[in-house]
């Protein structure tokens, strides 16, 4: 884990995932799957995903799903593995890193008993999960590929931040919005005169507000403007989710960009939202012009019977460990995650799997030691059970 921590693989450092997913693919060819690298076009700057393969005839096809990257591109501020206590520490040791060792460990167990023998298991480790490269259709096409020949999907990504431990049934999907607001430029003197209007930046927060009024009323539907820049010059890039911005404190601002993530639970539901949102641009504001796009994001994993009755062999896998037993975790706690994209081709997936800890995406992340034998130990067990009718 120290090795894979230590390797800087944020989504963006092509090298740093490919080295990543080398060191992971050695472990992979030594526990007998056959590995390949898929690159993606030259023109969705991506690393690539790592397939490893192993197909038999017995029980459950079951497809293994996490991710290379993280969210941290390389910087000064990097942090490395450390251990502190009975807490590790470091860029990704959570998510996920924490998570692909502990596959690759589950994996080990059951080869050293004989349990992966004529059963099939496919390992997909993708390379820009924290930024899919666009379009997904391709970013994701391997994955959905391989999930319509599979029965079962499992998510490594990381757990709850206690041993009395949750996994995911169901994810709320996501989407991110850009809004460009355009209006007259003035001295600052004569903002909200009627030949003036409030200029863009007064504009776009009326925009936001009502857009937070309407969505509201939508169960499970989150609204999050991340970034904003605003002045008589601006200058964004999406792609990177950079840019600048200039102006005077005496003149009305003439431009405003913003982008930000709309999460759902389900499709009807993103489309109900995004409705919302391009009719409150209906609404008139004085001397301003306001347009919203939107870019296509993950999509929402549905809960359904055969779901719990995946969680209900972990929690039986648990308890039989002399654990806990396993709850579903609130959709409305997580993110937007891989599984989604293989959910609809599977009888049954569950998220969750990986390391236990916490403050992930921070460079606070830590991951439970105490706890991680026992991650090892379900999965695996939930593994061999699936495979073992």
């Amino acid at each position: 884990m120290k090795t894979l921590v230590n390797i800087n693989s944020g989504t963006l450092n092509i090298e740093g995932v490919k080295n990543v997913g080398t060191i992971v693919q050695a472990k992979l060819n030594d526990l007998g799957f056959t590995t390949r690298w898929e690159n993606m076009p030259t023109e969705l700057n991506r690393a690539g995903h790592l397939v490893a393969t192993q197909f038999g005839k017995k029980g459950k096809r079951v497809l293994l799903i996490g991710h290379l990257d993280t969210v941290f591109e390389p910087s000064p501020l990097n942090i490395p593995f450390k251990v502190m206590g009975r807490r590790a520490t470091g860029n990704g040791v959570q998510d996920m890193k924490g998570g692909v060792v502990s596959m690759l460990l589950a994996l080990e167990a059951l080869k050293k008993t004989g349990a992966l023998e004529d059963r099939t298991i496919v390992v997909v480790l993708l390379g820009d999960e924290e930024h899919a490269g666009r379009p997904l259709a391709i970013s994701r096409k391997t994955l959905m590929d391989i999930a319509r020949q599979s029965d079962v999907a499992l998510g490594f990504e990381f757990g709850s931040d206690s041993l009395d431990s949750s996994a995911i049934l169901s994810r709320r999907g996501i989407s991110r919005w850009i809004l460009d607001v355009s209006a007259k430029s003035a001295h600052s003197s004569k903002i909200y005169q009627e030949d003036t209007g409030s200029g863009a930046i007064m504009a776009a927060v009326q925009f936001l507000q009502s857009f937070r009024n309407k969505l509201v009323e939508l169960e499970g539907v989150t609204f999050n403007p991340g970034i904003i820049l605003g002045g008589t010059m601006v200058n964004y890039e999406p792609a990177v989710s950079q840019g600048g911005a200039s102006g005077k404190a005496n003149v009305v601002a003439s431009r405003t960009m913003i982008e930000g993530d709309l999460r759902f639970t389900s499709g009807d539901q993103e489309k109900q939202a995004k409705d919302i949102m391009l009719k409150v641009l209906e609404e008139k504001f004085p001397h301003a012009i306001a347009k919203v796009s939107f870019v296509e994001g993950y999509p929402a994993m549905s809960n359904s019977v055969e779901n719990e009755k995946l969680l209900h062999i972990l929690s039986q896998v648990s308890l039989d460990l002399g654990g806990s037993p396993v709850t579903s975790q609130d959709n409305a706690l997580r993110g937007a995650a891989d599984i989604s994209f293989a959910a609809p081709y599977v009888s049954a997936a569950l998220d969750g799997l990986g390391a236990i800890g916490g403050k992930a995406h921070t460079a606070e992340e830590w991951l439970d030691l105490d706890a991680y034998s026992m991650v090892i130990k379900r999965a695996a067990l939930l593994i061999y059970r699936l495979t073992h009718p």
